[in-house]
């Protein structure tokens, strides 16, 4: 279907005409889809059209994004160029990005879960998002999000349940319940900043009280104090280990969960627990299920809660460690992505590396220290084979 771009310019008013480049790709494309919707209707019902472009960018949308846009015909009457899921700072008139917004019912929860792939994470929570939907009246979500690294990388579950239809087509950016399950991921990744005010979170750590105030941020004792939240921790390490799962800590922590939350009577959230264990684990034996079913007692009285100091909301942020010895990729680029910060990346970072080359050799840089136990090299035992350069984290 050819495009309307000549019939609808004329259309338009002159004062409009003059700031459009109507010879440019982005334009013509844009109004591919007004072909569709007709300018007979743009017309009759006085339809303000906006127009702009997001540089072809393939970050996943957050609702913080749309209030960007709104913000962008509230204030300019258009939009701006949107980059990196944030602003193009090259532009004439760049908007910020603001902060996570809570739109969803208020009777909706949210929960967020981090795991470490391959640690169970995923898979529990798929089976908690199945019996809250199959033995409630509530509305049930599921979504889960890799990085690339599969085994070993990142893993983000997002989880909603409510009385009212689940509308929110997006991540979940702030939660009603956060749960990180790696203890190295509390100093990397900014997590509790998208706890709502009066939230829950969860730690899973080895740590004492005391290592506990001196390991956390800064701003993560801040955070945890400003929004008022509930804090707990569980070592869920140890519990699997004692038990005989090994890093398997899933469905200790899936037992945190539903105590925490309360979303069922606990006594019912064992039942259907063990109930989902033996169906998910039956086939591995007896052995392995009488395993996972100790492991959801053990999750029960696991629990320790943390008390949330006053002080901690006045907490200034430590400095920021300065890094000039690695290449610029690596400080700029690699360590926001990294982060999980890497859609927050502004347009002007990239503008030296417009041909979207990568350098090579930067896996070197990345040494994330995630595991929760480190082997020791024993001299008298090795044989030298080096599968260990290969297989220590």
């Amino acid at each position: 279907m050819p495009y309307l771009v000549k019939q609808l310019t004329d259309s338009l008013a002159a004062d409009c005409r003059d700031g459009i480049d109507t010879d440019s790709f982005g334009f013509k494309f844009f109004f591919q889809d007004l072909n569709r919707i007709g300018l007979s209707f743009l017309r009759k019902y006085h339809v303000c059209l906006v127009g702009g472009n997001d540089l072809g960018n393939p970050c996943d949308f957050r609702i913080v994004i749309f209030q960007f846009l709104i913000d962008g015909i509230n204030i300019f009457h258009r939009v701006t160029s949107l980059a990196a899921g944030g602003v193009n700072d090259m532009d004439d008139d760049p908007l910020p990005v603001g902060e996570n917004v809570v739109t969803a019912d208020a009777r909706t929860i949210s929960c967020k879960f981090w795991g470490l792939g391959s640690d169970g994470t995923v898979g529990a929570n798929k089976n908690s998002i199945k019996i809250i939907g199959d033995n409630t009246d509530q509305y049930v979500q599921a979504y889960f999000e890799y990085d690339t690294k599969k085994s070993g990388g990142v893993t983000k579950s997002h989880l909603r349940f409510g009385h009212t239809p689940i509308l929110s087509t997006y991540y979940v950016t702030m939660a009603d319940f956060i749960a990180c399950h790696n203890q190295s991921y509390i100093a990397k990744y900014d997590i509790v900043n998208e706890l709502k005010e009066g939230g829950t979170f969860l730690l899973n750590c080895n740590w004492s009280a005391g290592d506990l105030d001196s390991r956390l941020p800064s701003k993560v004792k801040r955070l945890l104090a400003q929004r008022k939240a509930k804090f707990y921790t569980i070592d869920a390490g140890a519990a699997a280990g004692a038990i005989g799962l090994g890093n398997r800590t899933n469905s200790v922590l899936q037992a945190a969960f539903f105590k925490l939350s309360g979303v069922l009577p606990v006594e019912e959230a064992v039942d259907y627990m063990k109930a989902a264990i033996q169906k998910t684990y039956g086939r591995k034996g007896s052995n392995v299920v009488n395993m996972n079913c100790a492991a959801v007692d053990a999750g029960l009285t696991g629990l320790h809660e943390v008390p949330v100091p006053a002080a901690w909301a006045d907490l200034p942020d430590e400095p920021e460690e300065q890094d000039t010895a690695s290449p610029w990729y690596v400080r700029t680029v690699m360590r926001a992505v990294n982060a999980q910060k890497g859609d927050s990346l502004p347009v002007s970072v990239f503008k030296d590396a417009a041909d979207g080359s990568v350098p090579m050799a930067t896996s070197k840089y990345e040494k994330r220290g995630f595991a929760s136990h480190v082997a020791s090299w024993l001299p008298e035992n090795c044989v030298g084979c080096n599968m260990c350069s290969l297989m220590c984290p």
